[in-house]
């Protein structure tokens, strides 16, 4: 089912990668600085695709080799020339600290949600906060591990998860299973859990499972979180965007599947097609949706 800043960044250190003859733009706390000049990008790189730290942001002779991203709140956006939207943050270097704040906002963000009148979601199974974190913060460590959770930008006002084609890293065998259990817990053991999984999976089945008995591949949106003092402002038009442009290059389609009616037509409004409705009983509906 889809589950519709912390800390510093370290004295301001900054991720640049460079792949010639490409543009490069790097991230800073003023916006999105560009290199284009080739003679000075081979002077100063030497052509190589590499990676740099600039220590104040901005663009200088004053760089170090580093393997290792210096703060998990930069990014790295590389294209083209005609491609001038950055890219999204792929979260790395949290400490666990971090990721259980996270798992906080994400499962606050999912409990307060006003259901319509005709959907009660995920708060059918979940009926306190207290497990609405143990049972999302086994999805964010999840993804985090797998190198799946993005966000927004370093105020990190919205959280995606995505799977398959191009999600850039897929869910471990041994991660998978500590989601699993932490879910269980959740759910109030393995015979609600069994409850919830049958709901979800539903009349005829969820959208994913349909799509993988047609053999067909697809990016899946797995949550999709904006956090509620940033509602409003454009950030989930910027997650749906981001997983647009990652599935048309792999020139498969999003898919998505929700608990809310209210949910599905946020999606719909921006470029989702409602698929079906899954009726499940108890108010609990699923609704299915792509994009091809």
């Amino acid at each position: 089912m889809n589950r519709t800043g912390m800390g510093n960044a370290a004295a301001g250190y900054r991720e640049i990668k460079i792949r010639m003859p490409w543009q490069i733009s790097v991230q800073t706390r003023e916006g999105i600085s560009n290199m284009d000049d080739k003679q000075k990008s081979k002077k100063y790189f030497d052509g190589h695709s590499s990676t740099f730290v600039n220590r104040n942001g901005y663009w200088n002779h004053d760089y170090r080799l580093t393997s290792r991203m210096v703060t998990p709140f930069s990014f790295v956006s590389v294209g083209r020339k005609t491609e001038e939207k950055p890219a999204m943050i792929k979260l790395v270097g949290l400490s666990d600290e971090q990721v259980s704040e996270i798992s906080r906002r994400v499962a606050d963000a999912f409990f307060d949600y006003e259901y319509n009148k005709e959907d009660i979601g995920l708060l059918k199974f979940i009926s306190s906060r207290d497990d609405m974190f143990t049972y999302m913060d086994a999805i964010v460590r999840a993804a985090y591990k797998s190198g799946v959770l993005y966000t927004t930008s370093e105020r990190q006002e919205g959280y995606l998860m995505l799977s398959g084609e191009g999600a850039g890293g897929a869910i471990g065998f041994l991660d998978g299973m500590k989601m699993i259990a932490a879910e269980k817990r959740a759910l109030g053991g393995f015979r609600n859990m069994k409850k919830f999984i049958s709901a979800c999976f539903c009349d005829g089945g969820s959208i994913e499972t349909r799509m993988q008995k047609a053999k067909r591949k697809f990016l899946r949106i797995e949550m999709l979180v904006v956090r509620k003092e940033f509602q409003g402002q454009g950030f989930m038009r910027k997650m749906m965007e981001f997983t647009y442009r990652l599935a048309d290059k792999k020139q498969v389609p999003v898919i998505l599947d929700t608990d809310d009616k209210d949910k599905a037509a946020r999606y719909e409004h921006l470029g989702m097609k409602l698929d079906r409705v899954r009726s499940c009983g108890g108010r609990f509906h699923m609704y299915d949706l792509i994009r091809e």
